[in-house]
């Protein structure tokens, strides 16, 4: 669904000031190209 990418992308910018890292799921599970995750450094609290 390459369609949600988009709304992936923007989902995860709001992470990236948090210390995490938008990064191709497949470097990390072996899964596909298409397949995008946030990965972050170190846990995040609600507060």
């Amino acid at each position: 669904n390459r369609g949600g990418l988009n709304e992936v992308i923007h989902l995860a910018a709001r992470h990236l000031v948090s210390g995490c890292n938008l990064v191709r799921a497949g470097k990390w599970r072996g899964g596909a190209d298409e397949n995008w995750e946030v990965y972050c450094e170190y846990p995040q609290t609600d507060n």
